[in-house]
């Protein structure tokens, strides 16, 4: 099936450490989900991850309005260090808009 939506508000902060995950994810020929983050302030630390990746579908789609972001970036695929990915294996990949 297709990753569900995730939608993610701070009126202050979102701190991400220790390899933690917002997921969207999709297994098999579903779409990924999408992900949408609003915060003033955004860190990822640690290998923390925000994926919205598919394996045979579209990848999601990632959208993060911030003043600041720190300690992560857009990859197109998940590394060692805090990512952002919207990838597909096989399909289309999704789009990243910071």
């Amino acid at each position: 099936g297709n990753g569900g939506n995730i939608s993610v508000r701070s009126h202050t902060a979102l701190i991400s450490r220790n390899q933690s995950r917002i997921s969207a994810e999709s297994g098999g020929t579903g779409n990924g989900g999408n992900i949408s983050i609003k915060t003033p302030f955004l860190l990822a630390l640690e290998n923390s991850d925000i994926v919205a990746d598919a394996s045979r579908g579209q990848g999601g789609n990632v959208t993060i309005t911030a003043q600041s972001i720190l300690g992560t970036q857009f990859r197109e695929q998940t590394t060692s260090q805090s990512d952002i990915t919207a990838s597909s294996e096989f399909g289309l990949s999704g789009v990243v808009n910071i």
